[in-house]
């Protein structure tokens, strides 16, 4: 396991992950309890670019649910007062996951900077996708991985930002 703790995803990071087509061995790998707040769950996470990109398709994080991956969770009141906090400088999403997360003691799964930055002020641990992805390229051959990180790339149009310390292993894996 990459995360020695349960983990709370933002939207962003699910997108990711699910558009790897991969994701049930991604998150097998980070932790045993991934969470997803339900706000994230009915009103962040809906679409998917198609294979070919042209089109959008439902993700139905439901059956991720009904499979034991993910677990729904809601905010406590506490929960609702560290989110009121960090909504003033991310996205609901993100806010609501970072308060998650903080008052939990979780991992947090993101891969929006500045929701990142706002963890690691706040001594909350924080895991990307790229650092996701690097972990299972570990077990794997060439081929699927350079597959997945171009997946990654044209359905969730998501590629780490050139000062990411995991970019330059992207770009090389996914045009190995």
């Amino acid at each position: 396991m990459i995360s020695d703790r349960p983990a709370v995803m933002d939207a962003s990071s699910i997108i990711n992950i699910i558009a790897s087509g991969r994701a049930e061995e991604l998150l097998a790998l980070v932790s045993n309890q991934i969470l997803i707040c339900t706000y994230v769950r009915e009103k962040e996470c809906l679409y998917l670019r198609s294979e070919d990109g042209t089109s959008v398709e439902a993700i139905g994080l439901e059956k991720w649910i009904e499979a034991g991956i993910l677990q729904d969770c809601v905010l406590t009141l506490s929960e609702e007062e560290q989110f009121l906090i960090y909504a003033s400088q991310v996205d609901d999403g993100e806010a609501m996951s970072l308060a998650i997360a903080s008052m939990r003691g979780l991992t947090l799964i993101t891969d929006d900077r500045k929701a990142q930055r706002l963890a690691t002020l706040d001594g909350i641990s924080v895991l990307s996708t790229p650092q996701i992805v690097y972990a299972w390229a570990a077990t794997q051959n060439q081929a699927p991985v350079a597959e997945v990180l171009r997946a990654i790339e044209v359905r969730a149009k998501f590629r780490p930002s050139l000062d990411h310390p995991l970019s330059a292993w992207w770009l090389a894996a996914r045009d190995h």
